[in-house]
């Protein structure tokens, strides 16, 4: 018979020393949080890196991205083309000839004819790198490589007033940005057709994707297999035609436009705008002069009544002193840049006392101290 007390009682060797088991009920709940917090982490990294993935890659944000691009560009290169232009040597304001295919290519050069007038000169690809011969002193330092958000180059266009002119070598740039007409200048519509401006010196313009019906195979498209149509109101304006107005729309794979295939974005520049970069060039040649004149009298010059240029003494308003052939100025104004004949009836000269002038440039006044 068995004996009941056996059972009853165990052999302490027997109990468990297993670290699991030894541990306080606390310790187990720390590190069983711990792991859920690094789980969490990692859930919330992955989510981050997934969304990242598929924002980047998603329609909306490379359309973004591409407009962007081509936004920067064609600033770039509207500032490009007016310090190009206000830096010129021979005329402040000359802007360079397209670049065309009549020459089979676009290699980012100017195309500069023989002989002008002819309005298909004054469209073209932007030529990014500046002018060559047979250019009059060409410049090469345009060194602009901008391509827009789908990577076309930039294309532009310029009015005849600001190149080389029908029958002199270079035209009367301040003759041109002073004439109210509209003769010459190019024009920019809206996506309604209202004018936004028929005073506009040149524009940029960013070509887009190729549309239905564009073939850009070959060394040389044409303009039309670049830039687009757009009709408004039963009438059809070209962006890529020789009449040279131009249209500002929206793109219609974003904003649909009847049955327009457009994407074009252009960037302009007015007659106006143009003309106050330039002014500023003119007026810093000036302030060199007279200044140059202030060290050598401690006066600035009297004026001439008129814009020959004749300095009469005591005269205080009317036009820079060129020329003293009296002579009761003490001398003519010395160090004119070559081309200031053709600005000397645009700039007008007051002195308002023997140390201080003023210059006023299509309608814009700058100071002139020692």
């Amino acid at each position: 018979m068995s004996n009941p007390q056996i059972h009853r009682h165990r052999n302490p060797s027997k109990i468990s020393t297993d670290d699991s088991l030894s541990q306080a009920p606390g310790s187990i709940r720390i590190r069983r949080e711990s792991g859920q917090a690094l789980f969490v982490l990692l859930v919330l990294i992955v989510a981050v890196v997934v969304g990242l993935i598929v924002d980047f890659s998603s329609p909306t944000a490379l359309a973004i991205q591409n407009d962007n691009k081509t936004a920067r560009a064609l600033a770039q290169a509207k500032d490009a083309l007016i310090g190009w232009a206000i830096s010129h040597p021979d005329d402040p304001g000359l802007l360079p000839y397209p670049d065309r295919n009549a020459d089979g290519d676009y290699n980012g050069y100017s195309d500069c004819p023989p002989t002008s007038g002819n309005p298909a000169l004054l469209l073209g690809e932007l030529p990014y790198i500046g002018e060559k011969s047979p250019c009059q002193n060409p410049q090469a330092t345009i060194n602009l490589d901008n391509v827009d958000g789908t990577g076309e180059n930039l294309w532009y266009a310029v009015s005849g007033n600001l190149v080389r002119g029908f029958t002199d070598p270079l035209p009367n740039i301040a003759a041109n940005l002073s004439d109210a007409t509209t003769t010459g200048w190019l024009t920019v519509r809206d996506a309604n057709g209202a004018v936004l401006s028929n005073l506009v010196a040149f524009v940029v313009l960013s070509p887009g994707a190729i549309e239905p019906g564009q073939d850009r195979s070959g060394p040389a498209p044409a303009a039309s297999n670049f830039l687009d149509n757009f009709t408004i109101g039963g009438t059809t304006y070209s962006n890529w035609d020789v009449t040279l107005g131009f249209v500002s729309a929206a793109d219609t794979a974003k904003v649909p436009a009847g049955s327009n295939q457009f994407d074009d974005q252009l960037l302009f520049v007015t007659r106006d705008q143009y003309r106050i970069a330039i002014a500023t060039r003119v007026a810093g040649e000036l302030k060199k002069a007279l200044n140059q004149y202030y060290s050598s009298t401690l006066s600035y010059p009297f004026a001439a009544p008129n814009p020959d240029g004749e300095c009469v003494s005591g005269s205080v308003t009317g036009y820079i002193p060129s020329q003293d052939t009296i002579p009761d100025c003490g001398g003519a104004l010395a160090g004119l840049p070559a081309w200031f004949p053709n600005w000397e009836s645009y700039v007008t000269y007051t002195l308002n006392n023997p140390a201080s002038a003023t210059l006023t440039i299509f309608g814009r006044s700058f100071a002139v101290t020692p």
